[in-house]
């Protein structure tokens, strides 16, 4: 699996947002839980822990994950490693695309008119990549 999926583009528009983002973690990881919790209620049992800590822990990976957009080997060995810790739940590739959709929904909720038709391409672009390396075994 390569980076080749998101353009280098795709990589501006997703640093500069993350940028503007990462000054509200506890925001944006309140909203994406919020919302994962509303599209996919069935999840919420899973998540039996301090949901601040969690958010964080989230918002952490999140930041490794776009810091490595341009060290492919870096950023799968992070979102691999991310697979292997949660196969024990025995997340699917559609759990991950909901954490993607819940993602876009709490980004777009933070940057309001900031939010575009190709910011959405480009982290729907950066959810998807992620969700398929998650599931991938690792070599």
């Amino acid at each position: 699996m390569k980076t080749s999926s998101i353009s280098p583009i795709q990589r501006v528009l997703i640093r500069r947002s993350f940028r503007k983002v990462a000054r509200h973690p506890d925001l944006v990881a309140e909203l994406l839980y919020n919302r994962l919790f509303e599209i996919a209620p069935a999840c919420k049992m899973l998540f039996a822990c301090d949901m601040q800590q969690q958010g964080r822990k989230f918002i952490q990976f999140l930041a490794i994950s776009v810091v490595s957009l341009d060290t492919p080997e870096i950023l799968i060995r992070a979102i691999q490693e991310l697979g292997q810790r949660h196969s024990r739940y025995a997340i699917t590739m559609a759990d991950y695309q909901q954490v993607g959709e819940a993602l876009r929904y709490a980004l777009e909720q933070t940057l309001s008119e900031d939010w575009t038709p190709e910011l959405n391409q480009a982290w729907t672009a950066f959810c998807d990549f992620i969700a398929q390396t998650a599931v991938m075994p690792i070599n």
